[in-house]
């Protein structure tokens, strides 16, 4: 997300085994691209796709503006437009997209560059790349995807490595995980001049995680200073449901010294 942006527990690295580390996000020299739904997977006609971009292709991701991308079959070329960009606390930026008409299902469709893209890093990134590809499947249904209890902050990691991180979890409980698109998180700490800052994580096993995972920062917390924190699930259609409760607080981690 990334490409990989967290420390992935073992069942989703084995999902995302197709990734190498030089377009794992968390690879901090060269970086690279990372979307899901997972490439080489399904994508709902009516779905949205998210992409990452790490190290030297974050500010390519940034630069989207609907003219760059197309989704590509043997029979049609359809644009795709920009939904939302959000650019992380450091090295990692994101595009959420979207198709300008439904795909036709049953037909395998390859994220590629726009005519009036060629040449640019993104197509040359992309054209290196086959595996940007999804076989298109029926539309995501609508109200499937629900909250089953409470988010709730779990467990703070601090490790002095080689990067050094610090980040903590929280667990997304919803009741139709295959559903689920990411987890918009909107973070502001409370602080002079703090500002509110938006990325649509990619939850594993029922978990998200804020913080900084060595190489990249989607979301990044002060040490020592309170944050609020809103979560949204969205769906495979990018439709967002608030979740229950009140914001929660999370304090930002402190490296061990």
């Amino acid at each position: 997300m990334r490409f990989l942006r967290f420390l992935l527990p073992a069942a989703a690295l084995a999902s995302l085994i197709l990734l190498t580390a030089s377009d794992a996000p968390a690879g901090c020299t060269t970086g690279g691209l990372w979307a899901y739904p997972p490439p080489a997977g399904n994508l709902a006609v009516n779905g949205r796709i998210v992409l990452e971009g790490s190290g030297r292709m974050a500010a390519s991701v940034a630069a989207l503006d609907g003219t760059g991308l197309v989704l590509a079959s043997d029979t049609e070329e359809i644009p795709l437009r920009v939904e939302a960009i959000h650019a992380g606390s450091w090295n990692v930026s994101q595009a959420i997209l979207a198709p300008v008409r439904e795909p036709s299902p049953g037909q395998r469709h390859m994220l590629r560059a726009s005519s009036t893209a060629r040449g640019q890093t993104i197509d040359l990134e992309l054209t290196q790349d086959k595996r940007f590809a999804w076989t298109t499947v029926a539309s995501a249904p609508a109200d499937t995807l629900h909250w089953a209890s409470k988010p709730k902050r779990g467990k703070t990691t601090v490790a002095n490595g080689c990067p050094p991180r610090a980040y903590v979890a929280i667990n997304v409980p919803v009741d139709h995980p295959e559903q689920l698109l990411g987890i918009l998180a909107e973070v502001r700490p409370l602080k002079r001049g703090g500002k509110t800052s938006r990325f649509l994580v990619t939850a594993y096993d029922g978990e998200i995680t804020l913080g900084s995972h060595g190489c990249s920062e989607a979301l990044g917390l002060y040490p020592g200073i309170t944050h609020l924190v809103k979560l949204s699930a969205v769906d495979l259609a990018g439709r967002e449901i608030p979740a229950p409760g009140m914001v929660l607080t999370i304090p930002g981690p402190t490296q061990k010294p």
